[in-house]
């Protein structure tokens, strides 16, 4: 959490992972706008020396 007098920006994120195969998710959270400010989504797969990953910032910038 990051605290501001103006409204602390709640920040979370979580990843689970199950033979190879990840997800991930980050969010922050601005209190005093009561509005998302970030949301990110990530996958990836791992198998010995081959990984992929892809990823979704904001809803508009696509990584892989």
């Amino acid at each position: 959490m990051d605290f501001d007098f103006a409204g602390p920006t709640i920040l979370g994120t979580t990843v689970l992972g199950y033979k190879g195969f990840m997800a991930g998710y980050q969010a922050s959270y601005d209190t005093a706008n009561s509005k998302l400010i970030a949301n990110n989504v990530s996958l990836a797969y791992k198998n010995g020396d081959v990984l992929l990953h892809s990823a979704v910032n904001d809803a508009s910038k696509f990584v892989g």
